[in-house]
C-alpha cells in the first residue's frame, strides 16, 4: 500500500470510528491482579483507587464520553494501572483521564482519543498488544499477544505526561493529529505486533529498535505536534526481516529542544524496507545541540522541512544529524547544526544512502575555524544505522560549497553545503571551512577516481578546496543539481586503471561546466 493510500485508509478508519454511536463511561471493571477498588460512577466521574504498585483491571468496555471523566488515585508516580479492554471493538476516548501514576490501556481492536479528549497522567501506554498478568505483576514488560493486524491507536486530542514521564503508542497503525507533550520525558510511537521495554529508576523508557517486531504492513502518521522538551521523540517501525510496506509520515513539528541543557533526541526508524516521509520540522536545539537520526529503507525529506540541532546559546556546540537509507535518500530540506553565536564548534551532518542519494537541500554547520562536518555518501552499504562516516575528508583549509546526490532529480532547489561561511547561497568565507565529505563506494583492488576540485558557479564565484576525498571511488552515480565543476581524472598513481565512477549533471548544466567521468 502506498503512503498516500495508507494515509487515506487511516483517515477513513478514524472517521468511521469517530462517527460511531457515542458511548458512556467505562463499564464492568473487575480487578484481576493487585489490590484496589473500582468505585461506582458518581455523576459523570468514575474513580479507581489503587493500593498496590501494580494493578490489573479487565473492562467489558472502556469508552469515555465527552462529558465523562475517569480518575486514577495511585499510591505513587511509579505505580501502574493496567486496563485490559475486552469489548471486541475499539475504545473511544472523548472525555478526560487523569492519574498521578502510570496508565496502560490495552485494547486489541484499537484505541482512539478524539479531538475533545484530554489526558493528564504521569505516563501513558496505549497499545493493541496484550501482556500476561504474571509478567506485568513481576515487572517483566513483555507484550507478546498481538491484536488485530489492522488495529489503530490514534490521538486527535491533548495528551500530557508529567515531567520525566512517557507517552507511548504501539500498534500496527499509529497516528497523531493532536498534541502529545512529555517534557523531560519521552514520546514513543511504534508500529509493530510485539514489543518489550524496561522502566528505569529515572522513570524513562527505552524501546530498542529490535524490540518492536512483527507484521508486514504498518504505519505511523504524524500531522499534530509532538513536544518532548529536554527529552526524546522516538518513532520506530522496525520489525522482522519480512517486514514490508511500513510508512512513517511526518507533517507536523517534532520538538525535543531545551532551554537550559543539551538538546534532546529525535529518532525515526523503519528498518531496511520501510519508507519515511518528512514534511514537518524537527527541533532538537539546546545549550548544546541534540541529535536527530532518521533511518529507513527509503527516506524523503521535503523542501519545507527543517532539521535543526543548533546550539542556541553563545558558547554551545552544534549537535548531530544523520539521515540514512538502504535504497534511496532524497533530501530537499534544511539540515542545521550550527554552533553558538560567540563560540563553540559546529556539529556533524550525514546525508547518505547505501544505494541512491539525491541532495537538493541545504546543510549548515557554522563557519570559520570551528565549522562542523558535512558528509554526503552514496553506495557501498556504509550508511546504516545513523552512524557517522569515516571514509575520508576534504576541505578544511578553504571555503567549501556543494551538494551531492545519486541517480536522479528531486526537482527544484539549489544545493548548498555550508562549512566555510556560506549560509544557503551567500558568498563563502575564505579559509577555516569545515570539511565537506563526498563519498562513493570503494571496490576492493580497483583503483578509482578522487574528487580533487569542487566549484559552485551558480550561487557565488567559484571557490575550490584541494584536499582529497575518500581514497577510492567506484561504481557510484554522483549527481549534482547545481552547476558544479568536478575533476574526476584519476591521480597519476591510478592512471591506466579501471574507473567506473559516474558524474551526472542535471537542469541543463553545460558540458564544459561538468567534467567527467574519466576512463582509462
Amino acid at each position: 500500500m502506498s503512503s498516500d493510500c495508507k494515509k487515506a485508509w487511516l483517515a477513513g478508519a478514524l472517521c468511521a470510528l469517530i462517527t460511531a454511536p457515542a458511548f458512556a463511561a467505562p463499564e464492568n471493571g473487575v480487578i484481576t491482579a493487585g489490590d484496589g477498588m473500582v468505585n461506582p460512577e458518581v455523576g459523570q466521574t468514575t474513580t479507581i483507587d489503587q493500593v498496590s504498585d501494580h494493578l490489573t483491571i479487565e473492562w467489558q468496555s472502556f469508552d469515555i464520553a465527552k462529558n465523562e471523566r475517569v480518575i486514577f488515585n495511585q499510591p505513587s508516580a511509579d505505580a501502574i494501572a493496567l486496563n485490559r479492554i475486552l469489548s471486541g471493538s475499539p475504545s473511544m476516548i472523548a472525555g478526560q483521564i487523569s492519574a498521578n501514576g502510570r496508565i496502560f490501556l490495552i485494547n486489541r481492536n484499537g484505541i482512539v482519543f478524539t479531538s475533545s479528549s484530554n489526558v493528564d497522567v504521569n505516563s501513558l501506554l496505549a497499545t493493541t498488544i496484550d501482556i500476561a498478568d504474571s509478567d506485568f505483576i513481576a515487572g517483566n514488560y513483555d507484550f507478546s499477544v498481538p491484536g488485530a493486524q489492522d488495529a489503530l491507536v490514534a490521538n486527535e486530542g491533548s495528551i500530557t505526561a508529567t515531567d520525566a514521564g512517557l507517552i507511548a503508542f504501539v500498534a500496527p497503525n499509529v497516528a497523531n493529529s493532536g498534541l502529545l507533550q512529555a517534557n523531560l520525558g519521552s514520546v514513543v510511537l511504534a508500529s509493530g505486533e510485539v514489543f518489550t521495554f524496561d522502566f528505569f529508576g529515572d522513570g524513562l523508557v527505552t524501546f530498542a529498535a529490535s524490540d518492536v517486531d512483527g507484521m508486514k504492513n504498518g504505519s505511523i502518521n504524524v500531522d499534530g505536534d509532538i513536544l518532548a522538551r529536554d527529552g526524546a521523540v522516538i518513532l520506530t517501525a522496525t520489525a522482522a526481516r519480512d517486514f514490508i510496506n511500513t510508512v512513517i509520515n511526518i507533517e507536523a513539528d517534532l520538538v525535543a529542544s531545551s532551554a537550559t541543557i543539551e538538546g534532546g533526541r529525535i529518532i525515526l526508524s523503519t528498518g531496511d524496507q520501510g519508507t519515511i516521509n518528512v514534511a514537518g520540522d524537527m527541533n532538537a536545539t539546546g545549550r548544546d545541540g541534540g541529535m536527530i537520526e532518521i533511518d529507513g529503507g527509503e527516506v524523503f525529506v521535503d523542501a519545507g522541512a527543517a532539521l535543526t540541532v543548533d546550539a542556541d546559546q553563545g558558547m554551545g556546540d552544534g549537535g548531530s544529524i544523520a539521515v540514512t537509507s538502504r535504497e534511496r535518500t532524497e533530501f530537499a530540506g534544511l539540515a542545521s547544526a550550527e554552533p553558538g553565536a560567540s563560540a563553540g564548534t559546529g556539529g556533524d551532518i550525514l546525508i547518505a544512502s547505501d544505494n541512491v542519494l539525491i541532495f537538493s537541500g541545504q546543510a549548515r554547520v557554522g563557519d570559520g575555524a570551528n565549522a562542523g562536518t558535512v558528509t554526503l555518501t552514496a553506495g557501498g552499504g556504509s550508511s546504516g544505522g545513523g552512524g557517522s562516516s569515516d571514509e575520508g575528508t576534504t576541505g578544511g583549509g578553504g571555503a567549501g560549497g556543494g551538494g551531492s546526490s545519486g541517480g536522479g532529480s528531486s526537482g527544484g532547489g539549489t544545493p548548498s553545503v555550508s562549512g566555510g561561511g556560506s549560509t544557503g547561497g551567500g558568498t563563502p568565507g575564505a579559509g577555516g571551512g569545515g570539511p565537506v565529505v563526498i563519498v562513493a563506494p570503494p571496490i576492493a583492488d580497483t583503483a578509482a577516481t578522487r574528487i580533487s576540485e569542487v566549484a559552485n558557479t551558480t550561487a557565488y564565484d567559484p571557490r575550490s578546496f584541494d584536499e582529497q576525498a575518500a581514497d577510492d571511488f567506484a561504481s557510484a552515480i554522483v549527481t549534482f543539481e547545481n552547476e558544479l565543476t568536478f575533476d574526476l581524472t584519476p591521480d597519476a598513481e591510478d592512471a591506466g586503471e579501471n574507473n567506473d565512477a559516474t558524474l551526472m549533471c542535471l537542469h541543463g548544466v553545460s558540458e564544459n561546466a561538468c567534467r567527467g567521468p574519466a576512463r582509462n
